[in-house]
């Protein structure tokens, strides 16, 4: 048992005592100041270098050329087995595994297979793609089931450049209506009608650049993919083909025998 030395005492002590108490005290004290400075200084750095990337990252998003402002596409679809068909035509494959349940699910980073279940997620969402943004860290956006609402996922836009949610057409209305034009135009001799169609689109600055024009089809994209009508006529009029100026989606397929 170790006897306690009061104050008084130490003083009555002969001065060989006192120099080897004081020896032991400081000996003691650099002692446990050399094992406690690296885990304090490991510590500050990895606080540092936290908020170091942070600021790195911020900076990096200003000074790239990319549109730093995340891009987010709401695409409405009938069914799930519409979603890898939208995806194929936007050059993305997704993974036959994904899963498609009562809770809808996004992709890990740079992975395309929708499987961790996003937590409190509105009503109609059926799916999440996250399409990567590659940055100099190398940093990602985090995954885990049940753990990440979709505004939490989209805060990390230095790891992600588009988004495309998946909502149920059949539960969520459009907020604004579609406008329609029927054009209905005389064709030249010698003049093929993907080259009018460009025509008139260009002249109404709905597009810059003449873009391919598949006759019997519409774009399910304004840039990527093509689809079969799913009708040949509208309102009793012939279509040779539907241009949609913005938005992304895929129309009912055409049963055999429909022509309206």
């Amino acid at each position: 048992m170790v006897k306690k030395i009061t104050y008084t005492e130490l003083l009555k002590l002969p001065l060989s005592k006192k120099i080897i108490i004081t020896l032991l005290i400081m000996i003691f004290i650099i002692h446990i100041s050399i094992f406690a400075y690296p885990c304090f200084r490991h510590q500050i750095k990895e606080n540092i270098k936290l908020y170091d990337k942070k600021i790195y990252l911020k900076e990096w998003l200003e000074k790239t050329e990319c549109n730093t402002k995340l891009k987010i596409h709401d695409v409405r679809v009938l069914c799930t087995k519409d979603i890898p068909i939208i995806l194929k035509h936007l050059a993305i494959e997704m993974n036959k595994d994904s899963l498609f349940n009562e809770i809808p699910a996004y992709n890990a980073y740079n992975e395309n297979k929708f499987y961790w279940y996003l937590k409190d997620p509105p009503k109609g969402l059926l799916g999440v793609y996250l399409k990567p943004r590659i940055n100099p860290l190398k940093e990602r956006y985090p995954n885990k089931d049940r753990t990440y609402t979709l505004e939490d996922l989209l805060k990390y836009n230095f790891a992600i450049e588009e988004t495309f949610a998946f909502w149920d057409a059949n539960k969520i209305t459009n907020k604004t209506e579609a406008q329609i034009h029927l054009v209905s135009q005389r064709i030249n001799p010698g003049q093929d009608k993907e080259t009018l169609i460009n025509n008139y689109l260009i002249n109404h600055n709905i597009i810059k650049t003449p873009k391919f024009i598949k006759l019997g089809c519409y774009n399910v994209t304004t840039d990527n993919g093509f689809e079969n009508l799913p009708s040949a006529n509208y309102q009793e009029k012939q279509i040779e083909a539907i241009y949609f100026d913005d938005g992304i989606r895929i129309l009912p397929a055409r049963t055999s025998g429909t022509s309206k």
